[in-house]
């Protein structure tokens, strides 16, 4: 993938331990194959905002680049998540339900 070759992005507020407000930025990348056969493919996601650099992870779906795709979501949201049970408050605009697939709803 092309360095910041972003599809899409979402900001969000931070309210941290100590009362310090910042803002984040989830952003995620164009799904790529990595196989001649286009059987497997990744999507790279990062958040930014909440600590020295930003955080950016690659996840692996198989099948097609919607699977790939819905991957990234669900592991961006479960980072997202793994911050609030830091005790670090994120909303989206002013509520806290951030909009992001939980890994249950794939088959529902």
């Amino acid at each position: 993938m092309v360095p910041n070759d972003w599809i899409a992005e979402r900001r969000l507020e931070a309210e941290l331990p100590d009362g310090e407000r910042r803002d984040i930025v989830v952003r995620i990348g164009r799904p790529e194959a990595r196989d001649e056969e286009r059987e497997f493919w990744y999507c790279r996601f990062q958040v930014e905002g909440l600590e020295a650099q930003p955080y950016e992870h690659e996840v692996f779906g198989p099948g097609d680049s919607v699977n790939a795709l819905w991957y990234a979501l669900v592991h961006a949201g479960l980072r997202l998540k793994a911050y609030e049970e830091r005790g670090i408050r994120l909303t989206w605009f002013g509520a806290a339900g951030l909009g992001f697939p939980d890994a249950k709803q794939r088959d529902s």
